[in-house]
């Protein structure tokens, strides 16, 4: 989903076996085909609307063009970035 913190299933078992919880009665077992899997850890909220999680919500993107000045200038690039968006 957009804007949420996605942890994979390794990240999450090293976690628990670093804290030496692998043999806890509540901690999963290892996966047992060779496989991986995520899980949505953390909710982002919506700029635009704070009660609002962002993955309910569909922004349409704004495109800046290159031009021949941008192509060849980064900075000026960023700077007509800053003009369109503001």
């Amino acid at each position: 989903m957009a804007g949420n913190q996605v942890l994979e299933w390794a990240n999450i078992a090293t976690e628990f076996k670093t804290m030496k919880l692998q043999d806890h009665p509540l901690m999963p077992p290892d996966l047992l085909i060779d496989g991986n899997f995520r899980v949505n850890w953390r909710t982002a909220w919506s700029w635009k609307n704070k009660t609002l999680p962002i993955q309910y919500r569909a922004d349409r993107a704004t495109r800046v063009p290159y031009t021949f000045e941008t192509y060849n200038t980064p900075q000026k690039l960023w700077t007509q970035v800053v003009q369109t968006l503001l």
